[in-house]
């Protein structure tokens, strides 16, 4: 395992460093009996936990009083957070940097080309390095970075799993420095609406797609998620198969128990205005 390094920093001065071990779970906070105790008036007694397995590295805030910072951004309290990376924490006026530890995106993966931009941000093909594996990644808008519900959104595609022919599959989701990295099995091959803007095409042919993304739609019901915005741009025409993909649950929801989280309140719409069902027009 790679070594792991936890430097703790106040008004930009390091106060402590150490080795983060396999099997460690460190305790920052104000207490006495706290692992590493921090004199900051904004610290709780338990403030921060962070612990490393055979996985990597996962932080958790405590309930703290007056929170954690990761990447700039506050973490849920009482919630797991897998760190993808070395990553950077604050707690009042202490830094805590996390350095070492699994490879990031760009050490993991070599980036091939472009394959599309749009107002949510860009997909790129890449190889991993490692297994010779290509994907496809989907970068967050950089304007987007502080908005906590394109966040929220963009990360719930990532918790989806269907095992389906017909539905292009995530692989995982990672944050580095606030960017948010979406992993996917590259598909090979145009999006329905780009092939559409070529002229219609022969029936046989629409209806067999009609019938490969009924099936994936199927597939993603018998797990209990609904897409919500079933549209030609988010069907995948995959050459090497000949199938019709589905893509894109940014904004899917899980029907029993929602545990991709909601973000819509009642009343309000969702999906793309021309596709969506009559009744939520």
């Amino acid at each position: 395992m790679r070594p792991i390094v936890l430097t703790i920093l106040c008004d930009q001065r390091v106060v402590a460093k150490r080795p983060l071990e396999p099997g460690a779970r460190l305790i920052l906070g104000r207490g006495l009996d706290a692992t590493i105790q921090l004199a900051d008036a904004k610290a709780s007694r338990h403030h921060l936990a962070i612990e490393r397995d055979a996985e990597g590295v996962s932080v958790s805030d405590l309930g703290s009083r007056n929170g954690t910072l990761l990447e700039g951004h506050a973490l849920a309290p009482r919630s797991v957070v897998r760190l993808a990376g070395p990553a950077t924490l604050r707690i009042g006026a202490h830094t805590i940097q996390i350095s070492g530890g699994p490879p990031s995106v760009r050490e993991d993966y070599e980036q091939l080309r472009e394959l599309g931009r749009g107002a949510s941000g860009a997909v790129f093909a890449a190889r991993h390095r490692a297994s010779g594996r290509e994907v496809a990644i989907k970068v967050l808008a950089q304007r987007l970075e502080g908005d906590a519900a394109a966040r929220t959104r963009f990360l719930r595609e990532a918790r989806v799993r269907i095992d389906s022919p017909y539905v292009v599959q995530t692989y995982e989701a990672r944050e580095e420095q606030g960017t948010l990295f979406l992993v996917m099995e590259l598909v090979d091959g145009l999006p329905l609406d780009a092939r559409l803007e070529q002229g219609p095409p022969p029936l046989a042919e629409a209806l067999r797609w009609a019938e490969h993304i009924a099936r994936g739609l199927a597939a993603a019901h018998a797990c209990g998620v609904v897409h919500r915005d079933v549209k030609p741009a988010n069907v995948l025409l995959d050459r090497r198969s000949g199938l019709a993909r589905l893509a894109d649950f940014g904004i899917a929801k899980r029907l029993a128990a929602d545990s991709l989280g909601g973000l819509t309140a009642t009343g309000t719409g969702i999906g793309t205005i021309t596709y969506v069902a009559p009744e939520q027009a």
